[in-house]
């Protein structure tokens, strides 16, 4: 919800938008195969065609625009347990770091326009490196911590200065949902969602973390990638007629 409501809106606002969801976008097909179409053997399926795209479009000085409408219009279904997040998070780490390899003569190439100069340098840093960072980043912490050198004061306020950030920016983006037409029909949920979100930092962040650098060695070693099983649950009960009192859901088409 972060990513589609706050992130993608504001990429799409500059024209700098980095992916486009497989299962929420549309393509132009001209466009798609004139750039190359489909690659097969990328992991990174919607980022890789996307960049391939805008490229095209740069080389031959097309004009091009790539937009966000945080409108539901689809849905499609999360990993169900922890082994099936394991290996799609390992995969979109693999992806991640073979698009930047596959597509490094974009960066930092002011031919490329907010591609080059703006968006891959940003997921650069903030995505593909930034689960390295945090894991020394730990690791040093640790060592500190342990060798008596951690300002505990200062450490305890950055702490809860940066957790209340986030915090915060997840209760805009949860009311934001709800003015909207919410996502979910009814109120509890959200209290769910909440709870979730004051968990993450200690539960479900640093499970990606380390998944995201088991698929940049796996890419690293050169290790043989596949998508393995993605099982899903399904859908069923999912329109059960709601109970009076409850909100209905709206905003879909």
């Amino acid at each position: 919800m972060r990513s589609f409501f706050i992130g993608k809106m504001g990429w799409s606002t500059i024209n700098a938008m980095p992916n486009v969801s497989g299962g929420y976008g549309m393509f132009d097909k001209n466009v798609v195969m004139a750039a190359g179409g489909y690659s097969g053997d990328s992991f990174a399926e919607d980022m890789d065609m996307l960049i391939r795209m805008v490229g095209y479009c740069c080389d031959f000085g097309r004009k091009y625009r790539v937009v966000q409408i945080p409108a539901n219009c689809c849905w499609t279904e999360v990993p169900p347990t922890l082994k099936v997040l394991y290996r799609q998070r390992v995969r979109w780490g693999h992806g991640l770091i073979q698009t930047f390899v596959r597509h490094r003569r974009f960066l930092f190439n002011w031919k490329y326009r907010q591609l080059g100069m703006v968006t891959l340098p940003y997921v650069l840093i903030f995505e593909c490196l930034a689960p390295v960072i945090e894991f020394f980043g730990l690791l040093t912490f640790l060592y500190q911590a342990l060798t008596g050198v951690v300002n505990w004061k200062t450490a305890v306020v950055i702490f809860f200065g940066l957790y209340a950030f986030c915090i915060s920016l997840s209760l805009v983006v949860l009311f934001y949902d709800y003015s909207l037409g919410g996502s979910f029909r009814k109120v509890k949920s959200y209290l769910w969602i909440i709870g979730a979100a004051i968990l993450e930092p200690f539960l479900y962040h640093p499970l990606i973390v380390v998944f995201s650098i088991k698929g940049y060695c796996n890419f690293l070693l050169n290790k043989k990638a596949v998508w393995g099983e993605m099982s899903r649950k399904g859908f069923a009960g999912s329109k059960k007629k709601e109970k009076s009192g409850e909100r209905e859901k709206g905003g879909e088409s």
